[in-house]
């Protein structure tokens, strides 16, 4: 029975070549454009071999070319991609998509029939029964775990925990980049990262601060704002060096991704393997995605800082409010000196007594409200038990200009936010 060849672009007659170079073997074709797999791909035959053309679309397109991955009839069928020689790098892109193999334009027909042989030999071997297939790819993983991370960030922001959340975050890149060690560096000072998390739990016991004064990938990291992948690396990179000294662990490849906040590199992510996987553009495109929580993790925490400030001010407002009312109430006159003898506060009741403004007499000297006389007996006093039943008077005369004699007490204290006394 002849095998069927499905070929997957944007114009049929673009495959005309394609068809011609292999008329003479026993193949069916079957042609569908990119942008209809979604509603056709369950009428699509089954295929031995899929063939893209890629030569119509530009590179930011090339996303599409995952969903016949996606399904189960077509995860196993090993596929040829036809590719523009320049730029390479559409070639290391189709390679980490999972294309097995590509041929670059222009190419001699006989390329192209040992290339669909081989792979078609190799779906002899490994075809595997769409049943047994895994339902869900680490791609949906990793797509799951980000909608689970986003109902936690959308949640009320007192019930979200910084730390926390944090903590889960760097256990998804972890995760799904199959890293050996993560590493997330604060950055306080400008040559200097100090380390806040990292993963495994029990890899270090001891706080750490790196220089990065001597390695040119940091200070990318931290100056200009640009990550770094590297896979394969030589162990007499600085950064591997630094690494190796410390962990004792041969690093090989690592992916350096800085945490930008207001054109600002407030964090510097370091995700690191030691063995022989390289990191893939998946890897390094899921670490990008992740690390955009540590951004909002950051934003959120500030919000929540503010917001409980804001509430934090109505209530002291309210109180100071309430308790000026109250002490009204009782014909109480208040007046809060500092050690100085500036006036800091007075109610309303002893701006009365003294003939003054409540506002305009703050911050004033003693002196400008109060005679000498009266002053040095207030001083006097001071440290005498208020629980006194005689205490000593003043004559005051109040802002209806009538003479009162005034009893009173004086009370030492230390306000313990400022840790001013008066």
């Amino acid at each position: 029975m002849p095998s069927t060849i499905l070929l997957l672009g944007k114009a049929e007659k673009n495959f005309q070549y394609v068809q011609k170079s292999l008329h003479e073997q026993s193949y069916r074709f079957h042609f569908i454009a990119a942008d209809k797999i979604a509603q056709e791909a369950e009428q699509l035959p089954d295929a031995e071999l899929i063939i893209i053309d890629t030569l119509p679309y530009d590179e930011a397109e090339f996303g599409q070319f995952y969903a016949l991955q996606e399904n189960p009839r077509y995860a196993h069928v090993p596929t040829l991609a036809l590719v523009d020689e320049n730029p390479p790098r559409l070639r290391y892109r189709l390679v980490n998509m999972g294309i097995h193999d590509y041929l670059t334009v222009p190419f001699h027909r006989l390329d192209l029939e040992v290339r669909c042989r081989n792979l078609l030999r190799l779906n002899g071997r490994s075809a595997a029964d769409p049943e047994t297939l895994p339902a869900r790819t680490p791609a949906i993983h990793a797509l799951q775990s980000l909608q689970q991370l986003y109902r936690e960030m959308n949640q009320s922001i007192f019930q979200l925990d910084r730390n926390s959340f944090i903590k889960s975050v760097l256990a998804q890149i972890h995760q799904f980049s199959k890293a050996q060690i993560t590493f997330l560096f604060d950055v306080r000072e400008e040559q200097f990262l100090h380390l806040q998390h990292f993963l495994p739990a029990q890899l270090l016991s001891d706080e750490w601060r790196l220089d990065i004064s001597d390695i040119p990938l940091l200070t990318k990291a931290v100056r200009l704002r640009e990550p770094t992948i590297l896979n394969n690396i030589s162990a007499d990179n600085p950064f591997v060096t630094q690494l190796n000294a410390y962990l004792n662990v041969r690093i090989r490849s690592f992916i350096i991704y800085p945490v930008v906040i207001q054109n600002h590199t407030r964090a510097v992510l370091c995700v690191l393997k030691s063995d022989q996987e390289k990191f893939s553009e998946l890897h390094y495109l899921l670490v990008e995605n992740f690390a955009h929580f540590l951004v909002h993790a950051h934003f959120l925490s500030h919000l929540r800082k503010e917001t409980e400030n804001q509430y934090d001010n109505q209530v002291w407002q309210f109180y100071f409010e309430y308790l000026d009312q109250v002490v009204n109430q009782l014909s109480f006159g208040i007046l809060v000196i500092s050690k100085e003898l500036r006036v800091k506060y007075l109610n309303e009741n002893a701006a009365s007594l003294l003939s003054v403004s409540s506002k305009e007499a703050l911050y004033k000297p003693l002196t400008e409200i109060m005679s000498e006389a009266a002053v040095t007996a207030v001083m006097k006093s001071a440290g005498e038990s208020p629980l006194t039943f005689e205490r000593p008077e003043l004559e005051l005369v109040d802002r209806n200009q009538k003479k009162r004699l005034v009893g009173f007490s004086v009370q030492e204290f230390t306000d313990q936010m400022s840790g001013e006394e008066g």
